[in-house]
């Protein structure tokens, strides 16, 4: 895989992680656009403070575990009630640019 932003994807950590596995780190970041995906609108709706925050609470491990760390950084703010940093829309958005093309080699 080629590298990226590290704040953004840090793809040293993601092969750490899969022991340099690659067809499992494609599986898991296409699980980590899935969950970025469903669980979006729970993060931008402020109507329910704890689902909201849960939300935070599980796209922040998953993020985490993945080396997506500004994701994960702002999921935690949120997770915490802070405002965070950078909105997690472009945390979402910076990732999903960031994964989109490993996807698709992966995939060629």
């Amino acid at each position: 895989m080629a590298e990226t932003n590290a704040s953004v994807l840090d793809l040293a950590y993601l092969r750490q992680q899969t022991a340099g596995d690659a067809d499992l780190e494609r599986d898991l970041l296409a699980l980590l656009l899935s969950q970025c995906a469903s669980l979006l609108p729970l993060l931008t709706c402020p109507d329910d403070e704890a689902r909201r925050r849960s939300a935070a609470h599980s796209l922040r491990g998953a993020a985490a575990a993945l080396g997506a760390r500004r994701l994960a950084a702002a999921a935690a703010e949120i997770e915490a009630g802070k405002k965070p940093s950078i909105a997690i829309e472009q945390a979402v958005e910076e990732v999903r640019e960031a994964i989109g093309p490993l996807l698709e080699r992966g995939a060629g």
